[in-house]
């Protein structure tokens, strides 16, 4: 925030308020290309720095500002779903969640899809700390968002996103997100008819988009199969099988994607995005393994353990756990008779 600001005239008059508010919007959108990139260790910094700069405005004038401190909210919450830290996730996005909404109320074309996207991070986040029926609530409520006519993305990010982001309906994306959240809350909750009906829907979304941006969406499509695999392992043989054979692809398509991602010094790499390839490689083995192609995947097996390996390294405490696991699941792979 500008000098004048933290020192001088009183941000609660309109014309100052309003620059406040543009400044610390700017802040914000200046790290979309970090986003974009991946350095999200990075951004995070800039983007904290200009919620700080909101929530002081919003002290003076909470109506005024509220809104846009919701939506700054939105990729802090965001980052948070993406490093597993659901606890702070989950504190984002229950805060962001009354401010999107009374901008919802205003300008609907400017927070419906924000809102929906919210609501997802809050019922993501509740569902992996094992609270998954208030979570879907949320998730009916972001997905008849979904046909709100005001749901349009944000301008400003949609114009510095890449041509393949665009070439995806964000209503597609929310509602693949969400069908899978509920998915994975209702076979929490032993609904598996309903958790079935969930997995279908969402695995016919996926396709679409895994097929029009491939390097995105493969990801979220192998681990919907691998679930609807898992369901029918006891009742329906075939069909386990048939859904794990048509993960395989996502799972390699995934893995390709983010060692391009890391270029050509992986492990100068950011440390999220070198994690971002293991959680890509490890499932993509086991896979394997349950089809009866194990020794194929000890390549990605010994990969997994390097890289986690060098993150130990770097940050024991954060990333100790992750080699340890990615060393187990290797030796279980090499001492097994193939």
């Amino acid at each position: 925030m500008s000098e004048n600001h933290s020192h001088g005239a009183d941000p609660a008059d309109p014309a100052d308020l309003a620059q406040g508010i543009a400044e610390a919007v700017a802040l914000r959108n200046s790290c979309l290309s970090l986003l974009e990139k991946g350095e999200y260790d990075r951004a995070e910094p800039i983007l904290a720095e200009s919620v700080a700069m909101l929530r002081s405005l919003a002290a003076l004038d909470p109506h005024a500002v509220g809104p846009q401190l919701g939506l700054g909210l939105k990729p802090l919450a965001a980052l948070a779903v993406a490093g597993s830290n659901y606890g702070r996730a989950r504190q984002l996005a229950t805060e962001a969640l009354p401010l999107l909404r009374q901008g919802v109320t205003e300008r609907p074309s400017q927070y419906v899809a924000s809102l929906s996207r919210v609501l997802w991070y809050l019922a993501e986040s509740l569902c992996q700390v094992g609270e998954p029926e208030p979570a879907l609530p949320l998730l009916d409520e972001a997905i008849e968002l979904v046909d709100h006519p005001g749901f349009a993305p944000d301008p400003v990010v949609a114009a510095l996103l890449s041509d393949v982001r665009l070439a995806v309906d964000l209503r597609e994306v929310v509602l693949f997100r969400c069908l899978r959240t509920r998915l994975e809350a209702l076979q929490r909750l032993h609904r598996t008819d309903e958790a079935l009906i969930a997995a279908l829907e969402a695995v016919d979304v996926g396709r679409l988009l895994a097929q029009r941006a491939p390097d995105r969406y493969s990801p979220l499509m192998a681990r919907v199969l691998t679930r609807l695999a898992l369901m029918h392992e006891q009742s329906d043989g075939p069909a386990a099988g048939a859904f794990r054979q048509e993960s395989l692809p996502y799972w390699y398509a995934a893995a390709v994607h983010q060692r391009e991602r890391l270029g050509p010094d992986p492990q100068a790499a950011p440390q999220m995005l070198r994690f971002a390839l293991i959680k890509e490689l490890m499932p993509f083995g086991l896979e394997l393994v349950r089809l009866g192609r194990g020794p194929e995947a000890l390549p990605s097996a010994r990969e997994a353990v390097d890289l986690a390996r060098a993150l130990a390294a770097e940050n024991p405490d954060k990333w100790q756990s992750v080699f340890e696991t990615c060393q187990k699941h290797l030796a279980g792979l090499e001492h097994r008779p193939w």
